[in-house]
C-alpha cells in the first residue's frame, strides 16, 4: 500500500509541479528540491526510504513498494502504486533516477497521462564491472532502448555513460542531456563541518592524530573496491608508518554482497573499521587522502564532490565517473581498476608530498564549486523542465 504524502503541496497551482521518483537515498536530492522550488517549481517525492528527512524539508513525500531484484510482480506492484499517486497529484513532469524507478515511473507516468517524462541514469552500476553477466548487460540495453520510447529526456551525470548509450542506440538523437550529478552546496557543506577544536578532538578519539589520514567510505562490498583498499593499506602503510587508514560505510545492511568482518578483522592493523557513520563531513574535513577504488561504472560519486569541497585530495579507480573528479595529477590520482600495488603507491606518493596533496585538495574545490554546485544543477535542472512544458504550454497533463 501507498502511503499518504506527509505535507501536502504547496504554493498556487499555477507553479509547474516536478515529481521526483527514486529508491531508498532519494533523500539526498532535498537540496535539490528545494532550490527548484525556490526557483518558482512545485514539488513532491515518491521513494521507498523513512519519510523523516522530506517531512523535515516540507517537503510532499509518498512511498511506494519497489523490489530491485528481476521480480515481474513486484514490477507491476511499483507501477500500480504509481499511478495511483500521479492520479492523485497530478504532477506536469515527472522525473526518476536509477534504472528500475526509471521503468516503474515512466510506465506509470504514461498510463496515468503524465505529458511529460525525465530519466537520469545515476551511472551503470555493477551490470558494467568486469567479469559480470553478458546477458544481464543485454538486457540491460533492451531496458533503456525501450525507456527511450517512454521518456521525452535522459539524463546523464558523465559523459561517458551517454557515449556509451549513443553509441549502443539507447537514447536517440536530441533527447540526451548531461548534466552532472544532483549537486554540492559546498558552502553549506563547509559550514557542517565542526570547529577545528572539534575535529582535532574527533582526530585524538579516532587515534588519528600523530598520522596522514586516508580514508574510504562506501558500501562495504566488493564492487566498491574495499578487498583492494584493504590490500593497498597493508603495503602502503608498511612502507609510510605514518599513514592511518579508516574504513568508513555499512556492511550488515549490504547482504550478500558484503565483505564479511572476518576479511576485514585480518587488516585491522592496518585499517580501522568505523562501521556507517552520521558524521562524515566531519571525517572527511580531517582526512588528507580521500580513496575510491570502485569497479563500478559510476555516474559522479557524492564522495568524491563531498571530499573535494572540502579540499581533499583524492584517488579513485579509472571508472566512469570517478575520472570526471579525480583528474589525474590534477586534483588527485587514478589508478586501474581492480589494482593494488598502483593504488598503494599512489597513496605512498601522496603521503610523502603534502604541498602537492594541499594543492591537489584546493583544485579539487575550485573544479566542484565551477562543475558541480547545486546552483548550477538546479538552474540546468531548471532549464529541463522549462523546455519540456513550453512544447505544450496550456496542456497539464495527458499525452
Amino acid at each position: 500500500m501507498t502511503s499518504r504524502p506527509i505535507t501536502q503541496p504547496t504554493g498556487p497551482r499555477e507553479a509547474p509541479r516536478i515529481c521526483y521518483v527514486g529508491g531508498d537515498d532519494v533523500r539526498m536530492r532535498i537540496p535539490l528540491l528545494q532550490r527548484l522550488r525556490a526557483a518558482g517549481f512545485s514539488v513532491a517525492v515518491c521513494g521507498t526510504e523513512n519519510a523523516d528527512p522530506f517531512e523535515a524539508a516540507g517537503i510532499p513525500y509518498y512511498r511506494y513498494r519497489l523490489s530491485r531484484s528481476v521480480d515481474p510482480l513486484a514490477d507491476y506492484r511499483s507501477v500500480t502504486d504509481l499511478i495511483r499517486i500521479f492520479r492523485n497529484l497530478s504532477p506536469d513532469l515527472v522525473h526518476a533516477f536509477d534504472t528500475k524507478p526509471n521503468l516503474v515511473a515512466a510506465i506509470a507516468a504514461r498510463r496515468a497521462r503524465i505529458g511529460r517524462v525525465v530519466n537520469t541514469i545515476t551511472g551503470m552500476g555493477r551490470l558494467f564491472a568486469p567479469g559480470s553477466h553478458g546477458l544481464l548487460r543485454l538486457a540491460y540495453i533492451g531496458t533503456h532502448r525501450y525507456l527511450d520510447r517512454l521518456a521525452d529526456i535522459t539524463v546523464f551525470q558523465n559523459e561517458d555513460d551517454m557515449a556509451f548509450f549513443r553509441a549502443h542506440a539507447m537514447v536517440r538523437e536530441g533527447k540526451a542531456r548531461l548534466i552532472r550529478g544532483s549537486g554540492v552546496d559546498v558552502e553549506a557543506l563547509l559550514a557542517s563541518v565542526p570547529p577545528s577544536a572539534r575535529i582535532a578532538a574527533l582526530k585524538s578519539d579516532l587515534g588519528l592524530s600523530d598520522g596522514i589520514v586516508v580514508a574510504m567510505v562506501s558500501r562495504v562490498i566488493r564492487e566498491k573496491g574495499v578487498i583492494e583498499f584493504l590490500k593497498a593499506a597493508e603495503i602502503a602503510g608498511r612502507q609510510q608508518p605514518k599513514l592511518r587508514f579508516i574504513l568508513v560505510g555499512p556492511r550488515e545492511t549490504e547482504g550478500k554482497q558484503a565483505i564479511d568482518a572476518q576479511t576485514i578483522g585480518n587488516y585491522a592493523q592496518y585499517v580501522d573499521y568505523l562501521g556507517p557513520r552520521k558524521d562524515v563531513p566531519a571525517l572527511l574535513s580531517l582526512t588528507d587522502i580521500l580513496v575510491l577504488p570502485t569497479m563500478y561504472r559510476e555516474g559522479v560519486p557524492r564522495v568524491l564532490l563531498e571530499a573535494g569541497a572540502l579540499g581533499v585530495a583524492l584517488v579513485a579507480s579509472d571508472a566512469p565517473g570517478c575520472r570526471d573528479v579525480a583528474r589525474h595529477r590534477v586534483t588527485g590520482m587514478i589508478v586501474p581498476q581492480g589494482s593494488i600495488a598502483p593504488l598503494a603507491e599512489a597513496i605512498v606518493e601522496l603521503a610523502e608530498q603534502p604541498e602537492l596533496r594541499r594543492q591537489m585538495g584546493q583544485r579539487a574545490q575550485t573544479l566542484v564549486r565551477e562543475e558541480f554546485s547545486l546552483d548550477k544543477v538546479t538552474r540546468e535542472y531548471a532549464s529541463v523542465y522549462r523546455e519540456l512544458l513550453e512544447r505544450h504550454p496550456r496542456k497539464r497533463n495527458g499525452v
